[in-house]
Parts: structure tokens; C-alpha cells; sequence
């Protein structure tokens, strides 16, 4: 479908990178009276009267490739996990030197003092004591400090930290670096990292080691007693994790308007992990791409729909990457693409596809992050919006610095997940506007939706005396609005057919004798439906909106799509869809049209005449040739038969021919030329 796209300066700005999770720490001394959670580190030290600490060799690293039963201590993120390698007598060394610790200082311990950043000590957690160092100091006498061999940190008051003897220095802190693999480039999501330490925080698992990276940081896989892989499991739970959703417990929630659709779907970015994944992703791409010259094997040479890619766009003057789909190839140099992070659809050159797997091979792992949903208590058949509709809704956004959607029904029973969106400007004072009120109140922009009784003058349209007591009742959600939810029309390449409707021999319409009876029927069921009283809602009909129009030239109701509507509303210009003729209606003669009479396809086929042209070699027709062929073929069954198809008007090039002559069959455009009326195309015409 098309789409009305933001300007480039309303595409969502890259994210800019995160802060490290690593926090630089600034070696500071106690000082008592302070209000600052930073000490100050002007006091005077106290001499050290224990022997200078020294750290004991690093603990040995396992190879990569091997596996090993290893026990998880702590969980910061899924790349910064601590464990201990427990195979053989490594655990049972560890336990009994935390005793020997414990009973050390129970008995013959002394505090630590001066207390000084990244000084060696021992701290009580359940009655054992454990290797630590102190990493700040803090107000109120508080110190954080480093388990040595588990990973994680702890708080304590300087009067609980010992001094630890060197005698339990000889075996190597046991804690060891290690990051999931397969997961290291993830965005650190809380919901995710809170899910990966239930599953695994204090927990044994065999562990194979994938890769050492940064030197001695472990990346690794791990797998349950089961042989569950366990990093698969936490990839696809951070892929639910980044799929863009809204809560459906009415919770608003943050989000950035992308894209509004013609046909009234609006694309979300739901603020989170998503789009910081995304931000990344896309510098990424850039980096690549900045960094690499293009050869020949980035290219995509022959695009299939629904291909993933890579295409760029110069963004306030800066060329950014971004994931394109592939809907169709419009040409040999154009290509129709969807931005999937954003919604919108632009036609653009083949050269600017690129394959993605060079540049980031699990470009597809990312689920896309443009949510669509329409608004509640406005048109969502969908119905055509009007240009003049989505610049109202942007104008209702561009100032807004803070933009929330809560659900409102789910997909279910349509094509999109049902929103109400609210609009804040920063100011505390101002409340959040109701965007899908401030849009359904102006009755200049979108039609009324709920149903209403419609009074007998205003039907107004030859009802005879039929009783107004029990209006038949139409639910607005059996409104059928969209021509494209009406089945197309198949045809043979040769048929007998009604001549419906002539503008000219380059322009008429036929129906074909196939679904001649089904049709027929349609028109009973029709004209008995609608010549009843009807409670039905009041519609503001809009351009391209399906409908059923009363016809005075025809006596009956017909099936019709709105061209036109007058400035005061009052008049509708509409095509009548299964013949190919154009009436002005009366507001007071339009009805909804129904899914009941929307299911058989609509019947007027538009074609031209192939194998002749106007005399004088233009497209344009005289009046004697239009009203000759009009004679010889408007309410006749003829035969017609497929030449050719115009893919860009779909328009249908056809010989019409009458058999109904004893000697011979006569081509309609024979006739034309022999009346000297029209002259044979070019050879190279590809109509003729």
C-alpha cells in the first residue's frame, strides 16, 4: 500500500552509545562527618603495621574447546557472568581455605585499618569469611568491596572488615570472567539479565569454552544436565525480549511515531531494548559500510520479494544505514522496499541494495521494531485516509516531546492491534491530550463510527410504504470500505461478454457472461436489502470509499465507489463499479456497503480496443469514431479476447468480435479502419 512518510528529519535519531558498565573508581579514606557519598581523601593515613599484601598468580584459564563443570556465582548481564571452575579438587580447596580463613579470624583476626581502596581483605557473609577487596569508600564509615572469588560486590562498615593473612594468599582468586556466547552484542536488558539469573545464579552446569576474549574474559555456552542448551534458551527469550509489543494490562507505555499509512496504520517504536538494539545495529552497518569499499558480491543483482537488505539514505546530510524488505521490482533500475525498523515504503534505485550477511551476518536476529496499530474510534476497515488527515495527525504530534499507547483491543478480530495514543508536551502543569479524541471530534476530518438511527427523511428514496418501526440494523464492523477487500476477478484469455459501458474504443467496459447469473441474483438480494429501512451509521463518505448508491436512471441500487464528494457533502460522484459508468448521487441515496454483497467480484472489466488507433496517429478519439463503435458494441454480448495485460494501468488490449453475422465473424476494429474511422498500429505497437 502507498504510505505517507515522515520527513527525514522525523526518522528516529541513531542511540547514542551507552555509558560502560564498568564504573571507574576513585581511591578516597574515611572521613566521618560527611554528607557526600564520596569521602574526601585529605585525612592523614595511619601507619600499616601488617606486612605489604601480594597477589597470588591468576587462576589458570581453561582451553578453548574443552569442557568444564563450572559453578555460576554471580549474574551482572549476559556478558559479564562470574563463575568457578569446580572439576576435580578445585571446589573442595577453595571450601576448606574459607574454613581455615573463618577460624583465623574468630580467633587471632584484627581489623583492617586504615581502610584503603583496593586493599586486601576479610568480610563475614553466613558465619564464613571470604577473600575481598575493597573497591570505595562511602559516607557513614560504608565500604564496598570485591568477593575476590565469587564475582559480585557487597557492602559493609569499616569495623567489619579484617585484615586478610598472607598465609591465604597462596591459591588463586577463583572467580573468573566470563560472557554467554552468542549474546555478547545484546543491549542490556533487565527483563532478560533477571530472567538469565533465575535460571542459572548458583547453579552448576557443564561449560564449554567458545573463545577467550579481552585476555581473560571466557565466552562460553552452557548446557543443563540435560543437555538443554542454555544460550539458545536466553536468545530466544531476549528475541521476545526486543519484539515490539504493547502491554495488555492498560498500561501506557512509551513509544515514537514513525509512519502514518494512507490507509490510517500507524508504525510504533515501543521505547526499550528494541530500539537501543536497533541504534546499534544501524552503527554497525555504518561502520561497515564507511569502512569498506563495495564490491561486485554487495550488490544485489536480482531482488526476490520479501528479501532482507541493506539500503541507504542521507539524513541531515549524514548517510545512514538502514533493514529494507523487498515488496516488488517496479523496473529494471527501481526496486519498491518497506523500512522494517520504520514503517514506510519508498521506491528506490537497485544500486542502493546491499547484502547484509558481510556487514552484520544475524541481521535478520533483531525482530523488526515498527509495530503497526491503528487508533480506536476511527476508521479501521481500513479506510483510505486522506493526505490532509495524516498532516493534522503530525501537526498534532510535531510539538509533542513525549508520546504514550496504551492497547485497546488486540489483532484478533482485525488486521492491527487497536491504540489510544496520548500526547505530553514536558510541562507537568499540562495534561496528556487524547490524540484519538482530539482526531474523532472533527467531524471536517474523520467519519462518525457509531451506529445511529436514521430518520424516514432523511432515507428520503423511493421506499413506498414501508413501515419505520423495525429498522434493519448494519454493525459497523460489516462495513466493507476498502475495494481491495472485494475478490478479484478472474478471467478466461477468450469469453462472451456484455458491453457495459463506452467512453471511447480505448476506454469501455465489459462483464464477462460467466458470473452472469450470480449476478443477477446479487441485484435481487441487493435492491430487496436496501429498499428496507436501514439503522445504519452515519458515514462521512471519503475518495476511493465502496458503497451502495441508489440509481434514479437505473430504478435500483448498485454497487459504487466514491470518486468524488461535494464541498458542502451533499453530492457524491460515484463510479458504479460493476458496470464502468460514473453517476452523481444524492447524500441521502448512499448506504455502507455489506460483507453480505461484497464476496462476488466486481464485474466490470475496463479494456481497449487493440489493432487500430485514431486517424490521425494520437491516442485521442473523434466524436464520429466514439459514437460509431459506441453503436456497434454498448449492451451487446460479444466475444472479447486477451491480447495484452498494461501492468502499470492494468487496463485490459482486446479484439472485440461479433458472431452474430451468418458469413463471417467481424472484428469491431475492422470496422473501424473499413469506415475510415481508425488505421492499423504499428508493427512494433505492442497492442496490435
Amino acid at each position: 500500500s502507498t504510505t505517507c512518510a515522515f520527513p527525514n528529519s522525523q526518522i528516529p535519531s541513531e542511540i547514542p552509545q551507552l555509558e560502560s558498565e564498568l564504573e571507574t573508581f576513585v581511591s578516597y579514606k574515611t572521613f566521618d562527618s560527611s554528607s557526600e557519598e564520596s569521602m574526601s581523601s585529605e585525612s592523614e593515613e595511619e601507619p600499616d603495621t601488617h606486612p605489604q599484601q601480594v597477589d597470588p598468580e591468576e587462576v589458570p584459564l581453561p582451553e578453548i574447546g574443552s569442557l568444564v563443570y563450572m559453578y555460576v556465582t554471580h549474574v551482572q548481564s549476559p556478558k559479564n557472568i562470574c563463575m568457578r571452575n569446580i572439576d576435580g579438587e578445585n571446589d573442595t580447596v577453595l571450601m576448606d581455605l574459607e574454613d581455615d580463613l573463618t577460624d583465623y579470624v574468630k580467633n587471632s583476626g584484627a581489623l583492617l585499618s586504615p581502610v584503603q581502596v583496593n586493599q586486601l581483605c576479610a568480610v563475614m557473609s553466613e558465619k564464613v569469611y571470604y577473600r575481598a577487596r575493597v573497591l570505595r569508600l562511602l559516607k557513614n564509615n560504608r565500604a564496598e568491596v570485591l568477593m575476590l572469588d565469587y564475582g559480585d560486590t557487597q557492602l559493609y562498615h569499616i569495623d567489619q572488615l579484617f585484615h586478610l593473612d598472607s598465609q591465604f594468599l597462596s591459591l588463586p582468586y577463583q572467580a573468573l570472567s566470563c560472557s554467554l556466547h552468542g549474546l555478547e552484542k545484546i543491549i542490556h536488558a533487565e527483563s532478560l539479565t533477571d530472567f538469565i539469573r533465575n535460571k542459572i545464579e548458583e547453579e552448576k552446569f557443564h561449560v564449554k569454552i567458545k573463545d577467550i576474549v579481552n585476555e581473560r574474559t571466557l565466552s562460553v555456552e552452557l548446557r543443563s544436565d540435560t543437555g538443554e542448551n542454555l544460550n539458545e534458551l536466553f536468545l530466544s527469550q531476549d528475541i521476545r525480549n526486543l519484539n515490539p509489543r504493547l502491554s495488555e494490562d492498560g498500561e501506557r507505555q512509551l513509544v515514537k511515531l514513525t509512519n502514518v499509512s494512507s490507509e490510517g496504520v500507524l508504525s510504533l517504536q515501543i521505547i526499550g531494548p528494541g530500539p537501543t538494539s536497533l541504534g546499534e545495529l544501524m552503527k554497525e552497518l555504518r561502520d561497515h559500510y564507511e569502512a569498506n569499499s563495495a564490491k561486485a558480491s554487495d550488490y544485489i543483482v536480482d531482488p526476490q520479494q520479501g528479501q532482507i537488505c541493506c539500503s541507504s539514505s542521507v539524513v541531515e546530510g549524514e548517510r545512514r544505514w538502514y533493514r529494507t524488505v523487498i515488496n516488488r521490482n517496479v523496473s529494471d533500475h527501481m526496486v519498491e522496499v518497506t523500512y522494517v525498523d520504520y514503517g514506510t515504503t519508498q521506491t528506490i534505485p537497485k544500486s542502493k541494495l546491499r547484502e547484509p550477511a558481510k556487514a552484520v551476518p544475524n541481521i535478520s536476529r533483531l525482530p523488526f521494531q515498527a509495530y503497526p496499530v491503528m487508533l480506536a474510534d476511527l476508521p479501521t476497515s481500513p479506510s483510505s485516509w486522506t493526505e490532509k488527515e495524516v498532516e493534522k495527525l503530525k501537526g498534532y504530534i510535531a510539538d509533542q516531546i513525549q508520546i504514550e499507547a496504551v492497547m485497546v483491543k488486540r489483532a484478533d478480530d482485525g488486521p492491527y492491534p487497536l491504540v489510544r495514543i496520548y500526547l505530553s508536551s514536558g510541562d507537568p502543569d499540562d495534561a496528556a491530550k487524547d490524540l484519538n479524541k482530539l482526531l474523532s471530534t472533527d467531524r471536517n476530518l474523520f467519519q462518525t463510527r457509531a451506529p445511529a438511527a436514521v430518520s424516514a427523511d432523511k432515507l428520503g428514496v423511493k421506499l413506498g410504504n414501508l413501515s419505520f418501526a423495525n429498522p434493519t440494523f448494519i454493525d459497523p464492523q460489516d462495513i466493507v470500505l476498502e475495494q481491495g477487500a472485494i475478490p478479484k476477478l478472474s478471467l478466461q484469455r477468450q469469453a462472451e461478454a456484455l458491453i457495459s459501458h463506452v467512453d471511447s474504443p480505448y476506454s469501455w467496459f465489459f462483464q464477462s457472461r460467466e458470473f452472469h447469473e450470480q449476478f443477477r441474483l446479487l441485484g435481487e438480494e441487493m435492491n430487496k436489502f436496501y429498499s428496507q429501512p436501514l439503522d445504519c451509521p452515519e458515514m462521512l463518505w471519503k475518495p476511493n470509499n465502496m458503497c451502495v448508491a441508489y440509481c434514479d436512471q437505473y430504478q435500483g441500487w448498485y454497487r459504487a465507489r466514491v470518486a468524488q464528494v461535494s464541498p458542502d457533502g451533499k453530492l457524491l460522484q460515484c463510479s458504479m463499479v460493476d458496470y464502468g459508468d460514473v453517476q452523481k448521487i444524492p447524500l441521502a441515496s448512499v448506504r455502507p456497503l455489506t460483507k453480505r454483497f461484497a464476496a462476488l467480484p466486481i464485474q466490470a472489466c475496463r479494456a481497449a480496443l487493440c489493432g487500430v488507433m485514431p486517424v490521425d496517429g494520437s491516442m485521442t478519439w473523434s466524436e464520429e469514431a466514439k459514437k460509431f463503435f459506441s453503436t456497434a458494441v454498448s449492451e451487446r454480448m460479444l466475444w472479447v479476447r486477451l491480447v495484452a495485460q498494461d501492468s502499470a494501468s492494468q487496463i485490459l488490449w482486446m479484439h472485440i468480435i461479433d458472431t452474430s453475422h451468418e458469413e463471417n465473424d467481424i472484428y469491431i476494429s475492422n470496422s473501424l479502419v473499413e469506415n475510415g474511422l481508425g488505421i492499423r498500429p504499428p508493427a512494433a505497437n505492442p497492442s496490435s
